[in-house]
């Protein structure tokens, strides 16, 4: 950009970074590449040019009560000087536009673990790790009237636990879902790891494999069966070997009877469902695909009952993966099919929104963030060590020459090692760099906090003293933190009382933080509570010794009609899903949208649904083609066109087949709903108040199969009437019983419109 610009022409660039948060080193971002600029300039030798460095200083996130601690702890850090090649990056102070408040901001929680005479045991670091993440939940339960006062006047307070690496939260994450708190985890779980999906992937291996006991039998443990470990046993046999060659299916039939009232009633309702599901596996009409066989069978076992939104739109990225497979289905049992599970994340819990409540996030994700209060536990734990290149490569200044950039390349071992002297090299001045980076991740991490921030991490004991776990970012913390932990470590050389003391070897101490807070043991929420099941209307009621029963939902009745997929693929399900939003967005404006704008405003939404690929270039197209054809049709411009009491989505909630106290209150939304003459393309005429009729309208984006459309338009008047004479019932409760109406289905794919009386006359 730069290369063709002489002195004195007037031109100028501007380039801004912060060398103290350049934490990208495994992306091959290179920090001393800024330095280099600001003390040399840009361009070639020749004609280059000089840049005038501005320092910023002020902080406008951080209040004085964090900034002021920050800078002490950092100019300690920064006062240890180097290795030579490690490129440091030099910590420049910052002040606050903010005043401190009273209450103390920076608050640190140590931990030490071990004994003079021996190395801390895995079950004394997990046992640290628990306590750590009681600490955490304790924290941030205190801030919860904070995020509902927030939550309720539209305002934001986030809480962010920020670590390392993804593994650091596996304490907490139980412990938030058993407090039920929720929590917006951006790329945190791998989708393989919840238990939605693990029920999800047994019921499509149990589907797929009849003697598949494992999936079988966790078909029938899920929520949606819930039955008893005791009836499982009783269900395979109860250790009889003459039992071990007979699928599941066969084992109910022999064994049904000798199941617990209760479960018997579970068994048979979700046998008679797998059964079912078995016989319409290659039946076009009610299951087109694979994926809509899978998700048929889920819903009719009531499987969303069993979630919450977060679960729910994880199992809908189970439903995309699968709707990519081949039709056979066989993908699911392979290795493959797990490897491309472990490579997606769970989505985050919809219910928390980005400017409100607590997030969960690696630090490289939240840099650039700002949160109202920042959580950073774990600062002794590691991430994954770097794995061996086969080729290392380094990007530096030239020491020889400072003006000049160069670029080490060297290759791995013969036998896959690093043998190679120079690839050792290289990759020895790699992590003198990473050891450099660490500062600034650590950087990172502490000035992401807005009001406070909570520093937790675990030191060891031994006969040397008290020291942190190497390549951590508590190590790097050290020279700043070493007293914290050196106080504490003075305070625990008397021994504690008997009644207190959780070792006879290995000392693990929860103490009071240095500045403010405690880190006193607290009752564990992890209490078992059974297993989460759907409670059946013709459950009995749970006997007294079998305590802790999670109900998760009430099936409304024992007669209630299973659930009818719409026939499609997942993909043509999301098609007319993009086609409806749109149509409700665009409105009248759809004709004037540009094609271009409507297919980027299609993949939007698509690629929100996890559609990518061929497949949401085929989708976006498709959905494309029924938009254009609305924008062009007359009596969709009609319909979409400004009318009296026009209203896109509109929702009502009544009783569709009455005011009887035994109807069931629903709610019904309608596509479109406006007043208008009573023929398509009239308006209404103030001259002749009878003509004033209320169109409720609903877009269908199915095409027939054949040629002619009278029959088949016919056939979907008939399949959708009854939803349609639904609005009617309830508008006419809002708009008096003789409003006059007309109910219309519309057709983007053949621009066909389907319009009646409801009271009989076309």
């Amino acid at each position: 950009l730069l290369s063709a610009w002489d002195p004195g022409e007037g031109r100028t660039v501007f380039l801004v970074g912060d060398p103290m948060q350049s934490i990208y080193m495994f992306r091959q971002a290179e920090v001393e590449l800024f330095s280099h600029v600001r003390d040399h300039g840009i361009g070639p030798a020749a004609n280059r040019i000089r840049c005038k460095p501005v320092r910023l200083s002020v902080n406008f996130r951080s209040h004085s009560g964090l900034t002021e601690p920050l800078n002490d702890i950092f100019r300690t850090i920064a006062a240890v000087p180097a290795e030579p090649g490690a490129a440091p990056a030099e910590f420049a102070e910052a002040t606050s536009s903010h005043p401190a408040p009273n209450a103390e901001s920076l608050h640190i929680y140590p931990q030490i673990i071990g004994a003079v005479d021996s190395r801390p045991s895995p079950a004394d670091r997990l046992a640290a790790q628990q306590q750590e993440a009681r600490e955490v939940l304790r924290i941030v339960q205190r801030h919860l009237p904070a995020i509902q006062r927030a939550q309720a006047e539209g305002s934001e307070y986030r809480v962010a636990v920020l670590v390392r690496a993804r593994p650091h939260l596996g304490q907490l994450v139980p412990l938030l879902r058993e407090q039920q708190i929720p929590f917006r985890a951006v790329e945190i779980e791998r989708l393989s790891d919840r238990q939605e999906l693990h029920d999800l992937l047994a019921l499509t291996r149990a589907l797929l494999h009849p003697m598949d006991r494992v999936a079988w039998l966790a078909v029938l443990r899920a929520p949606w069966c819930g039955l008893s470990l005791a009836d499982l046993h009783r269900l395979t046999g109860s250790d009889d070997r003459t039992a071990a060659d007979l699928s599941v299916l066969e084992l109910v039939d022999r064994h049904q009877s000798q199941l617990s009232p209760g479960g018997q009633l579970r068994l048979a309702r979700t046998a008679g469902i797998l059964r079912r599901a078995l016989d319409l596996r290659w039946r076009q009409s009610e299951c087109p695909s694979f994926a809509s066989w899978i998700e048929l069978t889920w819903q009719t076992l009531s499987g969303p009952a069993c979630l919450d939104a977060a679960a729910y739109e994880n199992a809908q990225v189970f439903f995309s993966l699968l709707d990519s497979l081949p039709p056979d289905g066989l993908a699911p049992l392979t290795a493959d099919f797990q490897a491309q599970l472990d490579r997606l994340f769970a989505q985050p819990d919809p219910s928390v929104s980005e400017r409100c409540g607590v997030q969960l996030m690696t630090i490289h994700k939240a840099k650039g963030l700002g949160f109202e209060v920042v959580i950073v536990p774990g600062l002794d734990r590691k991430s994954t060590p770097d794995k061996q290149p086969l080729v290392a490569s380094l990007e530096r200044r030239n020491p020889w020459q400072p003006h000049e950039e160069e670029f080490l390349v060297a290759p791995i071992g013969p036998k896959g090692d690093d043998s190679n002297t120079l690839y050792k090299w290289v990759r020895d001045q790699r992590k003198l760099r990473f050891d450099e980076e660490r500062k600034r991740l650590f950087y990172v991490a502490c000035t992401r906090a807005r009001r406070e921030l909570h520093l937790l991490g675990t030191a060891t004991r031994s006969s040397k003293g008290v020291s942190p776990a190497p390549g951590s970012l508590l190590q790097t913390a050290w020279p700043a933190l070493q007293g914290r932990f050196e106080a504490l470590q003075t305070a625990l050389v008397a021994p504690p009382p008997p009644a207190t003391e959780p070792s006879a070897d290995n000392l693990i101490a929860f103490p009071t933080p240095v500045v403010v807070g405690e880190m006193a043991a607290v009752a564990d929420p992890l209490a078992p509570r059974g297993p989460r099941r759907l409670v059946l209307p013709l459950d009995p009621p749970p006997p007294a010794e079998t305590p802790g029963i999670a109900v998760v939902n009430t099936l409304a009745s024992s007669a209630a009609p299973e659930f009818r997929r719409p026939q499609g693929s997942r993909q043509a399900r999301l098609i007319g899903s993009a086609v409806h939003a749109l149509l409700q967005r665009l409105g009248p404006e759809l004709a004037a949208t540009a094609p271009a704008r409507l297919r980027a405003l299609i993949a939007a939404f698509l690629r929100s649904a996890a559609l990518s690929g061929s497949d949401l270039a085929t989708a976006t197209e498709a959905a494309a083609g029924l938009l254009l054809t609305c924008a062009a049709d007359p009596v969709c411009q009609w319909i979409l066109a400004p009318h009296p009491e026009a209203q896109s989505e509109a929702s009502w909630s009544g009783y569709p087949h009455g005011w009887k106290q035994d109807s069931r209150l629903r709610t019904l939304r309608a596509d479109r709903v406006f007043r208008a003459g009573p023929a398509p393309l009239s308006v209404l005429d103030p001259s002749n108040g009878s003509a004033d009729c209320l169109w409720v309208i609903d877009y269908k984006t199915g095409m027939p199969h054949a040629a002619g459309h009278a029959a088949w338009l016919a056939e979907e008047r008939k399949t959708y009437a009854p939803q349609l004479l639904a609005y009617a019932r309830i508008l006419r409760a809002l708009h008096g019983s003789s409003a006059p109406m007309r109910l219309g289905l519309y057709y983007p794919a053949i621009a066909a419109f389907d319009y009646w009386d409801p009271d009989g006359v076309e």
